[in-house]
């Protein structure tokens, strides 16, 4: 469970800047907007296996992309997956390098802000940051709710990465709750326990997804 909430808290928050920060990016730029969002959604559709398959290639210590870079500069790379400090971190970046699809709805988002709201502000004297933090994200927040359910639901249930990647490891570093479900049912033949952990694991979904729509009402807007 701690490595679960670990993950999600983490992870979620990051994805809902990080895409924020693309979409509010492409939008502002004139040339070639459609290529660009798409280059930077298709990671979205890559299955998570050959996403995996991919970052376990990425990630290798030794022949990485990431660890050939860092060595350009004179910086020694971490383990990445095979270190128990670095493992979940590692997962944490293949899940921010798709945000393209969280990514594509800021963008729509963003396109159905009435233009009278920004030239007014622009009127009254509010410079780009007041524009952002005074309508642009407050109108995204129903996009921002629908990203964080869909967020929490998702990464309590993240399981293709760990299965392929980690198995749990190193030293139960990246031992999943769903991984472990699966563990106990076809590992362990422990069909009963499986089943506990499987209603606990809805609960605990259930729970947050109740917590995040009962407090939007508090810093969820509407245009209505």
């Amino acid at each position: 469970i701690f490595v679960t909430i670990t993950f999600v808290f983490t992870a979620l928050p990051l994805r809902v800047i990080i895409a924020l920060a693309l979409a509010l990016l492409v939008v502002r730029i004139k040339k070639f907007q459609n290529v660009i969002s798409s280059i930077i959604y298709i990671p979205a559709v890559i299955p998570g296996v050959a996403l995996a398959l991919l970052f376990a290639q990425i990630l290798n210590p030794h022949a990485g992309m990431i660890n050939e870079f860092l060595y350009y500069f004179g910086i020694e790379g971490p383990e990445w997956l095979f270190s128990e400090e670095w493992a979940l971190p590692s997962l944490v970046i293949m899940f921010i390098w798709q945000s393209g699809s969280a990514m594509i709805l800021y963008i729509i988002g963003l396109a159905t802000i009435p233009k009278e709201l920004l030239e007014a502000a622009t009127i009254d004297g509010a410079g780009a940051w007041r524009k952002l933090i005074s309508i642009k994200i407050p109108l995204l927040t129903p996009i921002i709710l629908f990203n964080l359910i869909v967020g929490v639901i998702n990464n309590f249930q993240y399981f293709d990465q760990v299965f392929v990647l980690t198995q749990g490891g190193p030293n139960k570093a990246t031992l999943f709750f769903v991984f472990n479900i699966y563990r106990t049912a076809f590992e362990y033949f422990e069909l009963g326990y499986a089943s506990a952990l499987a209603v606990i694991l809805s609960i605990l979904i259930g729970i947050l997804t109740y917590v995040l729509l009962k407090s939007s009402k508090n810093w969820v807007f509407y245009q209505s």
